[in-house]
């Protein structure tokens, strides 16, 4: 008995050695993958940091393929006393290799049956399967509700297709062994069959693939594609190593060190910045990895050098550190700057009978260097472009995020997006009664305010931005694309019902076209490439926004009416990752359009940046309402009437709502824009005029704004808290 016991536990161990070694090979291969797509879409890196990434990636890769290998390797011994696929992958061998000798046996008719039954039904699962997640994540339903109704869906069609499988297989044997008897052709086989089958699957999903592609990219299917890649060929390579390969004994126990020696190489060559740099910003799997190492590891406190050391992911000391203590050890008054002036600059305020009225006109996912007053070769936004001749332009306006709720919420409480109480245990989060909206303020002044928007995060109910408003409509329902023309019939109905009233009023009208997925509109023919779609979706919606511009031209006449243009964030085209916005802050998905054009106000262009939420104290300052001490932003009424703008304002910026979870903080002073990621303690620099689509890393550069603009971020976390649903 002892004999055998000592006999399992030796098989046990070779078994799992072996299977632990092929996946630490196979996993270091994707791992070279995703570094060699990291490098597809990163620009600044040096030849340093291209070789130490390559190490961090592998390594990363390895640590993963160590754990898979030995949680999957007891998983196999626990159901097949192997720990290892090999005598699986020896079975299916020689399964294909009898299946091949027996191709024109009557046995292989009931092969051929069932091979036929089984792929037509794999073809059916898989394209209904697609279809309906596509579905789901096209109508942007929340998370949750896509796996649920997803697995419950897929778990019915596999009932369905098995019940009618069944019964087709009876046939359809029945049938074969009739037609057998009087002619079969000697091509027709299960091993044909099982080919063809593979081959229709790889041509279906190659297709699927390109239809729903930034889908695939917005739901992570990179990182996905090569974990499950991995996956898939740890097998193989097993199965090769126990026939090709047998290592000495001293090579068995050095591998089991290897997942040691690479966690201290994530460690320690994750400090080089470029090196982070290319995982945490570039990398599609490895970034997950790392990201888990830093959350639940934090792999910093044990490599980085210095004094000071790096904030946690909620903006707070590590190890029990009070901010003072922190602010005293890292903090130099030298570089303490104001975030905004502290006087009102002297202007001169136009005289105007009566309260204004308000007209915020907004679109989705504006991307500001593709607009023809901004310089776009294009003639995408003539309508527009119109507008802002007429009108006062900040060139380098800011949002506090770049995803639509944020981006809003915050902008509707005059602060950056968590600086608001929030609980974060659904989305968009729930807003704390103590909050103060614009809605609520311009309400208790006697506005009649009212929204007409387009997109589903406006229907939920319990959602603060509303609070104030007596209307606050979805009018798009479901359709996600055409629906400028509903948007501007709904805004026309209803400020020319507001403007019968004496009452002022605040109207925002939201349109939803320039949003991925962009709609090809063959009359504007820009082309088939997705910027060239996008493109068209600008002029679209410009041409269907000029007749509410028109009209709040003509209404201007009768009373005194403020029009405001601008956007709830940017939009990306792969320069940073492959999501189109709401993964990070770079200026190419934050940066959007502000326009303000009313009584008073002059044509002119406004070149230091200012803040989107601008727009809560300015326009009570324009009503002459007070402003709620609560509020963070900064009313540019001085400038709007021809007061010097301030040169040296600070816009912060927060994102907590990424996917894997990161918290970003960032802040743009002057022509800089400093980037901090709290989780993952990487930290960007760039001179985003020299630099539009911020490259260059200024990093370690010398400027003295680098250090200006981190104090003042670190300074900001104080003001700012996470909500607890969002730190996990």
């Amino acid at each position: 008995m002892t004999k055998t016991s000592s006999q399992d536990n030796t098989d046990l161990s070779a078994n799992l050695g072996t299977w632990f070694r092929a996946g630490l090979i196979t996993f270091a291969f994707f791992g070279t993958i995703d570094w060699a797509l990291a490098l597809s879409s990163s620009t600044g890196v040096g030849p340093g940091g291209l070789a130490l990434g390559w190490v961090v990636f592998v390594s990363l890769w390895i640590l993963g393929g160590a754990l898979w290998a030995q949680v999957s390797g007891f998983a196999l011994w626990a159901a097949t006393g192997r720990a290892t696929a090999s005598p699986i992958m020896a079975t299916l061998s020689g399964s294909a290799q009898t299946w091949w000798g027996e191709r024109h046996d009557e046995r292989d008719i009931h092969r051929l049956a069932s091979a036929l039954v089984a792929s037509v039904a794999l073809v059916i699962f898989a394209a209904g399967s697609i279809s309906m997640t596509g579905h789901l994540i096209a109508t942007r339903n929340g998370p949750l509700i896509i796996a649920a109704t997803s697995f419950i869906g897929q778990i019915v069609l596999a009932l369905a297709l098995i019940i009618g499988a069944i019964s087709a297989r009876r046939l359809l044997l029945s049938g074969l062994l009739s037609v057998r008897k009087i002619w079969w052709p000697r091509w027709l086989h299960t091993p044909l069959v099982i080919a063809l089958t593979k081959l229709v699957i790889l041509t279906g999903a190659f297709f699927a693939l390109i239809t729903y592609f930034e889908i695939f990219l917005a739901v992570e299917g990179p990182s996905l594609l090569l974990a499950v890649g991995a996956v898939a060929l740890h097998p193989p390579i097993a199965y090769l190593l126990d026939k090709k390969w047998q290592p000495s004994k001293a090579m068995r126990r050095a591998s089991w060190a290897i997942p040691v020696l690479c966690l201290l190489l994530v460690g320690l060559v994750s400090q080089q910045n470029d090196a982070r740099r290319l995982i945490v910003l570039h990398g599609e799997t490895a970034h997950f990895a790392f990201n888990s190492l830093q959350r639940h590891v934090d792999l910093d406190q044990f490599f980085r050098s210095g004094d000071c050391p790096p904030l946690g992911p909620d903006g707070l000391p590590p190890g029990g550190m009070s901010n003072a203590d922190y602010q005293s050890q890292c903090l130099d008054p030298a570089y303490d700057r104001p975030f905004a002036r502290t006087e009102i600059p002297e202007f001169e305020r136009p005289h105007i009978d009566g309260q204004p009225s308000f007209l915020f006109i907004t679109w989705d996912s504006v991307r500001v260097d593709r607009l023809g007053y901004m310089g776009h070769h294009r003639d995408t936004t003539p309508h527009i472009d119109a507008f802002a001749e007429k009108s006062l332009v900040f060139e380098n306006a800011f949002a506090a995020d770049s995803g639509t709720g944020p981006s809003f919420w915050s902008l509707m409480a005059g602060k950056t997006p968590f600086q608001l109480k929030l609980t974060a245990d659904r989305f968009p989060p729930v807003i704390d009664d103590s909050e103060i909206m614009l809605g609520q303020v311009l309400e208790e002044a006697g506005y009649t305010n009212e929204a007409v928007l387009c997109a589903t995060v406006f229907e939920r109910e319990y959602w603060g931005i509303r609070w104030g408003f007596q209307r606050f409509e979805n009018v798009c329902g479901n359709r996600r694309s055409l629906v400028a023309p509903t948007v501007t019939e709904e805004a026309l109905s209803t400020l020319e019902r507001l403007s019968n009233s004496e009452e002022p009023f605040f109207l925002w009208v939201h349109y939803w076209d320039p949003h991925t997925p962009y709609t090809h509109h063959p009359d504007i023919g820009y082309g088939e490439g997705r910027t060239d779609r996008y493109d068209e979706e600008l002029r679209y919606t410009d041409r269907h926004t000029q007749q509410l511009l028109e009209a709040a031209e003509k209404l201007q006449q009768e009373r005194p009416l403020y029009t405001i243009f601008g956007a709830d964030h940017g939009e990306n085209f792969g320069e940073h990752g492959s999501d189109p916005h709401a993964r990070n802050l770079y200026r190419i998905v934050t940066q959007v359009p502000k326009i303000i054009h009313g009584p008073g106000i002059e044509p002119g262009r406004i070149q230091p940046p200012v803040a989107l939420n601008d727009l809560f104290p300015t326009v009570l300052d324009l009503a002459e309402i007070d402003i709620p001490e609560t509020s963070t932003m900064v009313s540019q009424l001085p400038v709007l009437f021809g007061a010097e703008p301030d040169a040296h304002r600070m816009v912060f910026q927060e994102n907590s709502y990424s996917r894997p979870r990161r918290h970003t903080r960032a802040v743009i002073y002057d022509r800089y824009h400093y980037i901090m990621d709290l989780t993952t303690n990487t930290n960007e620099f760039y001179d985003y005029i020299d630099d539009p689509l911020e490259r260059n890393n200024l990093i370690g550069a010398g400027l003295i704004e680098e250090r200006i603009t981190r104090q003042a971020l670190l300074r900001f976390l104080q003001t700012s808290q996470i909500p607890e649903g969002l730190l996990d």
